[in-house]
């Protein structure tokens, strides 16, 4: 059964003179013995957080315009056919041609169309302009390639053949000048789309911006510097995250922006001080695309590297694609994907790498640095030693690989080192492996330049994993990964020891059957699920709990409080509240030790995560603030009052008596004499609740005439 969201309320009583400390334990949901991160119910998902924010993120922003639209058909506006000899020239020649036609108001410019036959290729093809296609013809039903670019030749040495972008000075560092915002969240829990900032001047919807999570000795040393067993650890400065994303919504009031995808890790400002900045992206190019061509590289041999390391590198772009490609014998990838975001490779076979099988080699569908929101969908690879793979490092999230095979795979897919973040292997089928480990979201110590944590808040669903093999899972500090419906051993035992992710449906087929069309469905339809509120904790205060959480969300329309009594299998909407709280004081009478509370947001109909549970324990301090310690006038209240108290000031809260916060004041410990403006109260009795830098807090009612 699932947790019923039942109508109800409830009053609190007055605040005592005494402050209560209450222990809880904040876990993931449990129904029938079974811990929960997600639910799904009548075709709705429903989303789950543990007491370390860990939670399930929201998948399908990846690809072309973020997965909502399908990829375009542009009209051919020039056609040729092969020559004898080398075709380098021949078709760039085209391709800067096309380059040079105007935009229509579409952002068009149109298709290059390679006629049948065999073009032989000894250098590089650049494609650097917006809105054009580079296409192969295929036969008349659409079965077999007709156009066959032939890569020939090491000059330059391990080139790449083609490259999607590539413009000079591509990159997420550059910034436009005096554009740097600080986000003030305290904390942001991984899946969350808002940010809070300092200052919003000269922000506008439809900005591109970079979001910077600067990697500090503060944050390694919560991640045991990588985990990197016998190499050194990670240093500061290495791993910082790069996140490429548009700005979708602004609100001045809150100093609030919503982002057009999710972070994919938390960010905690007691550890980093993460930055936005407004990014210079003049030399990236944007809706273009590679298609229908058979890409075959002439080698010395299939062990041998002295050829054409990647067939297309897609390469400072973003929403662009490459779609039904067969490349072969190629010496890294088929495709590989870098400083891109919003891309998509769609119906592209990546076959028999010719490569050594050893480290760098044979890395048939590739994300590197500066990758997010790429989308892998309906490949094929074979003989991979990591056939589908995130070796992007920090600089790389939200990878996306949907509906793919991998054939005789060497060793295993996976993410591949220093953190990558957001990964998604839905519906991956694995066959004929001649390895043991063939997918891993695990910890890859002093693998490689001690690559330590490869992966981190990623999935696995419906994932076909061959007798004999087996999926490695593991556990990262602060940090969830999971497995859903895996057909097939799952294991935490991998090439270095650490605790083992979240299993759930092993050997069972999960529902619904593809998380990643699930998620894109559902924000297509509804559109996106408000910010989860967070880090929800428990006080009590005198003969009171007091409720308090994060709020993350600038969209919300109110926030749902549930509680689940410790005799009861379900929670009961308890109260329902304005937009903006971040507190809720109820009264603890009958509310038994064992009682559960949660949170969440509620926008247009659509609720967000829950947030963490809070479980009530048995009492654990006891605090006595006396009248002399604080005191609030004058009452009756004018149109302020004065707080002076013999610590210094954090915050001051006033709350009408059935729970709801009216006002806050922060003084951040800087005084302890503090004045709150009250004039907008209306006549009536009201509690004001003083929080003191030690941690005490002072309550006291309030009458306003």
């Amino acid at each position: 059964m699932f947790f019923n969201k039942i109508k109800g309320c409830w009053l609190s009583a007055l605040l005592g003179s005494y402050l209560l400390f209450l222990g809880f334990n904040a876990e993931v949901e449990i129904l029938n013995g079974q811990v929960r991160y997600l639910d799904f119910l009548e075709n709705e998902l429903i989303y789950y957080t543990d007491h370390e924010s860990n939670r399930i993120p929201d998948y399908s922003y990846a690809g072309y315009q973020g997965g909502t639209i399908d990829l375009p058909e542009y009209p051919v506006v020039r056609s040729i056919d092969p020559i004898e000899g080398d075709n380098t020239d021949h078709i760039q020649q085209a391709l800067d041609e096309l380059a040079l036609l105007p935009l229509n108001s579409s952002g068009i410019r149109g298709t290059l169309l390679l006629n049948p036959g065999t073009y032989t290729i000894r250098g590089q093809l650049k494609i650097e302009g917006d809105g054009m296609v580079l296409r192969g013809t295929m036969s008349s039903d659409g079965s077999q390639h007709e156009t066959l670019i032939l890569g020939e030749g090491n000059e330059p040495e391990e080139r790449d053949l083609i490259t999607l972008g590539g413009r000079s000075d591509a990159s997420w560092r550059n910034d436009l000048s005096s554009t740097r915002y600080q986000i003030i969240n305290s904390f942001l829990p991984v899946g969350s789309r808002t940010l809070q900032l300092a200052s919003i001047d000269g922000l506008e919807i439809g900005d591109k911006v970079i979001v910077r999570h600067p990697s500090t000795d503060a944050w390694l040393s919560t991640i045991d510097y990588g985990a990197t067993a016998t190499d050194d650890p990670w240093q500061v400065g290495n791993l910082d995250m790069y996140l490429n994303r548009t700005i979708v919504d602004v609100f001045v009031n809150d100093h609030k922006v919503v982002l057009d995808a999710p972070i994919y890790d938390h960010f905690d400002r007691a550890l980093s001080d993460p930055i936005m900045y407004k990014w210079d992206d003049r030399n990236i190019v944007r809706e273009s695309g590679i298609e229908d061509l058979e890409i075959r590289i002439e080698t010395g041999g299939a062990e041998r590297e002295d050829h054409v390391r990647t067939a297309i590198h897609v390469k400072g772009a973003i929403n662009c694609w490459v779609q039904n490609i067969e490349a072969s014998h190629f010496a890294y990838a088929a495709v590989n994907v870098s400083v891109g975001n919003q891309i998509t490779i769609k119906d592209c076979q990546g076959l028999e790498p010719h490569a050594p099988v050893e480290g760098g080699w044979r890395y048939n569908f590739a994300v590197n640095r500066y990758a997010n929101n790429v989308l892998f969908i309906n490949c094929e690879a074979s003989y991979g030693r990591h056939a589908y793979v995130c070796n992007g490092a920090s600089f790389a999230s939200g990878i996306v690989f949907h509906n793919v095979l991998a054939t005789h795979d060497q060793t295993s897919s996976e993410g591949h080192r220093r953190w990558s973040q957001g990964l998604l292997f839905d519906n991956f089928v694995i066959d004929s492996p001649d390895t043991e480990r063939v997918l891993a979201l695990y910890n890859r110590g002093s693998f490689g330049t001690g690559h330590g944590w490869s992966a981190v808040h990623s999935t696995a669903w419906n994932v076909s994993v061959p007798t004999g093999s087996s999926m490695v899972l593991q556990k990262p500090p602060g940090r969830q990964n999971y497995a859903f419906g895996v057909h097939g051993n799952v294991t935490r035992f991998g090439p270095f020891a650490h605790p083992g992710g979240y299993q759930h449906m092993i050997n069972q087929g999960p529902e619904p059957s593809s998380l990643y069309q699930a998620q894109l469905l559902s924000r297509m339809q509804n559109g996106a699920l408000p910010d989860a509120p967070a880090k929800l904790r428990l006080q009590t205060l005198g003969e009171s709990f007091v409720l308090k959480w994060l709020d993350v969300s600038a969209e919300e329309d109110q926030y749902i409080v549930e509680l689940r009594h410790a005799d009861s299998a379900e929670f009961q909407e308890l109260v329902q509240l304005p937009a903006n709280q971040d507190s809720f004081l109820l009264s603890s009478q009958g509310i038994a030790e064992g009682s559960t509370m949660r949170v969440y947001a509620l926008q247009d109909g659509r609720s967000s995560p829950y947030s963490n549970i809070v479980e009530v324990e048995q009492s654990t301090a006891v605090v006595e603030i006396s009248s002399e310690s604080v005191s609030v006038f004058p009452n009756p209240i004018r149109n302020s009052i004065i707080v002076q108290a013999s610590h210094r000031i954090a915050s001051v809260s006033i709350y009408t008596l059935d729970g709801g916060l009216l006002q806050q004041q922060h003084f951040l410990g800087r005084t302890k004499v503090a004045e709150m403006q009250l004039q907008h109260l209306l006549p009536g009795v009201y509690m004001a609740y003083v929080m003191l830098a030690n941690g005490a807090i002072h309550s006291e009612k309030l009458l306003r005439l």
